[in-house]
């Protein structure tokens, strides 16, 4: 997964949470090695937030996945609910063409 296109995701995540108002969140994205690509941390997050994002990202909450299925990486985002949480990443996935697989 290319760097930008990681940011894009947390840009959009981001921008979901704004047009919300959610809580303050915490982003991480994962690259398919489970190499952290981008991490992001919103003013007012919480201390433990960004770890959480890491075990949510490990825990591949929200798989992203080229449109061929190839496994490109995972996402992590923490803050709000659990699926508010959940939206923000699927909405991040989405605006960068990619493809969620929330396990639902």
């Amino acid at each position: 997964m290319k760097l930008a296109v990681a940011q894009g995701m947390v840009e959009a995540a981001l921008a979901h949470a704004r047009s919300r108002k959610m809580s303050p969140l915490a982003i991480v994205v994962l690259d398919a090695r489970g190499a952290l690509k981008v991490a992001a941390a919103e003013d007012g997050t919480s201390l433990k937030r960004s770890e959480i994002a890491i075990g949510k990202a490990q825990g591949a909450l929200a798989l992203i996945r080229s449109k061929d299925g190839e496994l490109l990486g995972v996402i992590g985002i923490s803050g709000d609910t659990s699926d508010n949480d959940e939206a923000a990443a699927m909405v991040g996935i989405a605006a960068v063409d990619l493809v969620g697989d929330p396990g639902a």
